[in-house]
């Protein structure tokens, strides 16, 4: 099982290609929103906010797992192709991107107390860093689902972090509108 995304991203994504497990992909995101939640509580959130934030991490791993599996139909390249990327592959690969997720959320708790005593830029480089992965390896997640070897994979991966923060927003403009605590 390979889940070292920080050195060998291309292995761990192809690993999931081959190994696809859903189980696994919900396992990273609901511990994602439980330390997410965790998170909201000690910065004086209320359980109806941490509900939402669940609830959205959720959404968010569907909703990135469609996209990542529409993109095979419309991007990959047909020619020649003996595997095309099932649902349960694609939300596997993509549960893989959470467990970044899942270590930025477990920085921004150890860093919170941190703060208190001076020590914040040690989070806020780890956090910085875990950023910097995330884009990476979502980039080298497209090119391995849609097996595409050429730079042509910069046009999906921009449109997935376009959906993404698309939906982020819309969640946020629902969360406002209908949440007092926000």
């Amino acid at each position: 099982m390979s889940f070292n995304i920080f050195l060998h991203p291309t292995k761990a994504f192809q690993y999931e290609i081959e190994n696809p497990s859903v189980g696994r992909a919900i396992l990273f995101v609901i511990a994602t929103s439980l330390v997410i939640s965790l998170l909201a509580f000690m910065l004086g959130g209320t359980i109806e906010v941490a509900g939402i934030l669940t609830l959205t991490n959720i959404l968010q791993w569907l909703v990135l797992s469609i996209v990542l599996y529409i993109f095979e139909f419309m991007f990959s390249p047909k020619k020649g192709k003996i595997h095309e990327l099932s649902f349960k592959e694609a939300a596997s690969m993509t549960g893989k991107l959470w467990m970044l997720m899942l270590i930025s959320a477990i920085v921004l708790v150890i860093g919170l107390p941190l703060s208190a005593i001076g020590l914040a830029i040690i989070g806020v480089i780890l956090l910085f860093l875990a950023g910097i992965f995330l884009i990476i390896n979502s980039y080298i997640m497209i090119k391995v689902a849609l097996d595409i070897e050429t730079k042509r994979a910069i046009i999906p991966w921009i449109l997935i972090i376009v959906v993404y923060v698309l939906l982020i927003t819309l969640i946020m403009q629902f969360a406002v509108s209908t949440l007092p605590v926000f």
